[in-house]
């Protein structure tokens, strides 16, 4: 949550949707590359530059994944969608199978795009600035201390969109779980109930359900990412720990913060609905779907400003409402309308989604000199605006007209990108001078985004 706070999907690959958008290359970005950019290729699933019966086993485990109702790796997936119809099928297997019969070459190849150039130039940047001697990530690149949890699970996230962009090179892999390993460090060790994480690093301080529940997503993209059940194990673990927030004052909801009991926000109870419905999905575990539908009709009836369409902040245990608006808020009530909508088929769940992704994108954009930033509304935090981003991209995949509102998003991160100091860091506000360029959680929200917006572009065209 933003206020008074002094610290701190996987996507499933969904129908193509044909866009004409021309995506630049660079978009200004000077900073250079420390590593090759990938190659996809269509057939390629093992990336060996071959099309052979070794990427037709792979993708038959992507058939098995995806029957199992688990969230499918976007670049493999782009590379087994043989025919382009957006989807991976037995006919992709039977093409594939065909390609090796004739003895054809994998596909064509394709550039990266201008996000992905973007976002990997600023996440290598900050992997040399926001590193200390020990090797600890810094919560600011002009201070000695590690970050507290939030902005380094924001870091974390960072590396699983980077290991979704380029799934076979190891260093990144072998980066993302050094990354996850590091999450430890911030453990209460307390045996119960589940696991818990402090805000500090050491395990010491207060301990948030929010901080918590971005772990939990972190570790439930993990599971796909690098196909390890250990980390469903983890999430589930934190994830009791999270359900144990929730009492029945107010009529329910999760806590803010374990050590101050005095709010419950949107913050800490969209995110908990949307993993609950991406551990059913991956568990098959109906309490996990109950809790799912229990949090987010909480949420719904006493956070959701109707006038506005959008989601209050918080309400105290008093009862009074905190009605500051933040990007993130929407966007995580949007992945878990979503979510329940892909896992119930309740038509109302999208319904919900259709209604806050137009008001979210009429709210947190605005026009200047002809193309769309983020508004004063959005505030001066890239991270909020990457879980609206990843909400719209999720609901695009329900409804042609949430294009536009991933496409308000790459125009403003289009002149985002353009406003850095001179070392290349980017300025919180998207705007020249906006905000501060020395916080990680800037500019790994930032780079989170990009990637993100990468992938997505390589699944939709």
């Amino acid at each position: 949550m933003q206020e008074d706070k002094e610290r701190k999907t996987p996507p499933l690959f969904k129908k193509s949707v044909s866009l004409t958008l021309v995506l630049a290359m660079a978009c200004g970005i000077s900073m250079t590359l420390s590593a090759a950019a990938p190659v996809y290729r269509k057939g390629d699933l093992n990336g060996d530059g071959r099309v052979e019966i070794g990427d037709v086993m792979e993708a038959c485990k992507l058939l098995a994944r995806k029957s199992a109702g688990q969230g499918l790796d976007i670049a493999l997936a782009w590379a087994c969608d043989m025919n382009g119809d957006g989807q991976v099928r037995i006919d992709d297997v039977m093409e594939m199978c065909k390609w090796i019969a004739r003895a054809e070459g994998p596909g064509p190849v394709y550039p990266p795009s201008e996000w992905e150039t973007a976002g990997w130039a600023l996440m290598e940047l900050v992997e040399s600035r926001f590193t200390a001697a020990d090797g600890t990530i810094r919560g600011n690149r002009n201070q000695d201390q590690p970050a507290f949890l939030w902005p380094y699970g924001v870091y974390v996230s960072v590396l699983s969109e980077a290991c979704g962009a380029r799934p076979q090179d190891q260093a990144v892999k072998e980066r993302y779980t050094r990354a996850l390993g590091v999450i430890e460090r911030y453990n209460t060790g307390r045996p119960s109930p589940g696991c818990s994480y402090a805000a500090a690093y050491g395990g010491v301080g207060d301990v948030y359900y929010d901080d918590n529940i971005w772990i939990v997503i972190e570790y439930l993209k993990a599971c796909d990412l690098l196909d390890n059940p250990l980390y469903l194990e983890k999430a589930k673990a934190v994830m009791e720990y999270v359900y144990s927030g929730w009492d029945n004052l107010l009529g329910g909801g999760i806590y803010w913060c374990e050590n101050q009991k005095t709010l419950k926000g949107t913050c800490s109870n969209a995110p908990v609905a949307y993993a609950s419905a991406g551990l059913y999905a991956r568990t098959g575990d109906a309490r996990y779907l109950r809790r799912a539908e229990k949090i987010y009709d909480w949420t719904k009836r006493t956070l959701l400003d109707e006038s506005a369409g959008l989601y209050n902040n918080h309400m105290t245990v008093d009862g009074e409402l905190g009605r500051a608006k933040y990007a993130y808020n929407d966007g995580c009530m949007l992945l878990a309308a979503l979510s329940l909508y892909r896992e119930t088929g309740r038509e109302a769940y999208l319904q919900d989604a259709q209604r806050l992704g137009q008001a979210a994108c009429g709210y947190y954009f605005t026009q200047r000199e002809g193309v769309y930033v983020l508004s004063a509304a959005a505030g001066a935090d890239p991270w909020f605006a990457a879980w609206l981003s990843s909400g719209f991209m999720a609901l695009a995949a329900y409804d042609p007209e949430a294009i536009a509102y991933v496409e308000h998003m790459e125009s403003a991160a289009r002149e985002g990108i353009k406003a850095r100091d001179e070392q290349g860091f980017v300025y919180s506000g998207w705007r020249p001078g906006a905000g501060d360029t020395g916080e990680l959680l800037h500019q790994c929200g930032t780079a989170r985004l990009l990637l993100e917006l990468a992938n997505w572009r390589r699944a939709n065209g």
